[in-house]
């Protein structure tokens, strides 16, 4: 049970992270970049941030060995 709340809870902080992140850097691709349509901006944001938690993920659980 406590188990599965923190999973839950872990999986909700991510998700969070992610959608103000990704709005964060939409914003700035926008900003930056001028020209660059409002879909690619939150495309190419969006994946950057899941691009980096599945790296995360990957060095934490696969090249380490832990269970996480």
């Amino acid at each position: 049970m406590t188990r599965n709340l923190l999973l839950f809870l872990l999986v909700l902080a991510y998700l969070s992270t992610l959608a103000m992140s990704t709005g964060h850097l939409a914003q700035w691709y926008a900003l930056s970049l001028g020209g660059l349509p409002p879909w690619l901006a939150w495309g190419l944001a969006a994946s950057l941030e899941f691009t980096a938690f599945l790296l995360s993920l990957l060095s934490n659980s696969l090249l380490r060995g832990s269970a996480w």
